[in-house]
């Protein structure tokens, strides 16, 4: 097994390999959530829903900026990484919804480049960032597709919780 250390610091990111968290709340609560994030040493979590809101409690924006910030974890809505409401409204399946967010987010880069501020922000400080949308599978989420778009820009390893 090879061993990678945990770079933190700087614009580390240009040159070793940052860990970026991942995490959807699909079938947890609010406390189990935070949990989740503290034992990873989350400091802050990007929310990549385009509205941040949700019918399962606690998962409510201000709700969740509280929630987080009472366990010393910062929030901030990426709005433009969000998969837009129409795509997810009239795709047919799954693929066909991930299908065309990777083609809005080709024609709208500013998703991956708010992020990607966000987490060299969040390196500069020591801190680690934590991607945030509902599905608990990564691979069912465009946070996987912002991922993998970042990843060609700087480097980031990828840790789904």
């Amino acid at each position: 097994m090879v061993s990678h250390p945990i770079t933190r610091s700087g614009d580390a990111c240009d040159f070793q390999h940052l860990n970026l968290y991942t995490l959807g709340y699909q079938g947890v609560d609010v406390d189990v959530y935070v949990s989740k994030l503290k034992s990873a040493g989350v400091g802050i979590v990007a929310d990549v829903r385009e509205t941040p809101w949700s019918h399962k409690r606690g998962f409510c924006k201000n709700i969740l900026s509280s929630e987080l910030s009472r366990a010393g974890i910062d929030y901030v809505h990426v709005k433009s990484a969000g998969n837009p409401k129409e795509n997810r409204r009239t795709a047919p399946d799954l693929a066909e919804c991930l299908r065309r967010y990777r083609v809005y987010l080709d024609e709208n880069p500013t998703g991956v480049t708010d992020l990607i501020d966000v987490i060299r922000t969040a390196a500069s400080r020591n801190r680690t960032v934590c991607l945030t949308c509902f599905e608990k599978d990564v691979n069912d989420c465009h946070r996987s597709i912002l991922v993998d778009a970042m990843r060609k820009q700087i480097k980031i390893r990828p840790v789904h919780l």
